[in-house]
């Protein structure tokens, strides 16, 4: 009930708004998103997205918990799952691929010329659902015993540590990008794996 009394009431102010607004002001869009997913590949597409549409003002609200929609909620949220989440809509974004990184300094990385091999560095991991137990399963190498990990609630702060040589990430392609391509990390050896996950927008299915 107090989901469904938050829809309403949000809808009525948001009318309201709109019936007393000045048509040329700006348009505010609230958008949660994980801070990775904002810093790494959202961020770097922004200055098209507001030279496309000039009139929109973004609010960006990050962070790994689910957000709510109701009044003080966001407009539209960006998720990382399978794609259902009942009472809304879910768009689908993008598809990410995983694989392994680290610096290029890092001690040992010569000897890292097949799959199998990256079980030797210190590894690094965070939160993600598809694991480096799964990576190494689709990479065709078994019975590997993985080293304790170096643990991080969020894939920046699991790059910056690789990138400082603490160990081996499993980096998610989409986010890895600026990392890769400025050189401060290197994909290893080893298959790209589809993730079990991908990227949707998400919004209230009466909210269009």
């Amino acid at each position: 009930l107090a989901d469904a009394a938050n829809v309403a009431l949000s809808d009525l102010d948001a009318v309201a708004v709109a019936l007393n607004s000045d048509a040329r002001q700006a348009t505010r869009v609230r958008v949660a998103a994980l801070h990775s997913l904002t810093y790494c590949w959202l961020l770097p597409r922004l200055s098209r997205f507001v030279a496309a549409y000039p009139r929109i003002r973004l609010s960006f609200e990050t962070g790994i918990a689910i957000t709510r929609f109701d009044h003080t909620g966001p407009d539209l949220a960006i998720r990382h799952g399978a794609g259902s989440w009942p009472g809304l809509t879910a768009d689908h974004i993008m598809d990410e691929y995983l694989f392994p990184a680290a610096s290029p300094t890092m001690k040992g990385l010569h000897a890292v010329t097949e799959a199998a091999h990256v079980a030797n560095l210190p590894l690094v991991t965070d939160l993600a659902h598809h694991g480096w137990r799964e990576w190494f399963r689709s990479a065709g190498v078994r019975g590997v015993r993985l080293p304790e990990m170096h643990s991080f609630t969020d894939s920046t702060d699991g790059m910056q540590a690789a990138v400082l040589g603490f160990g081996a990430i499993l980096a998610r392609s989409r986010i890895v990008e600026p990392y890769i391509r400025d050189g401060r990390l290197v994909r290893l050896s080893g298959p790209a794996v589809k993730a079990r996950y991908g990227y949707y927008a998400v919004y209230p299915s009466h909210r269009r």
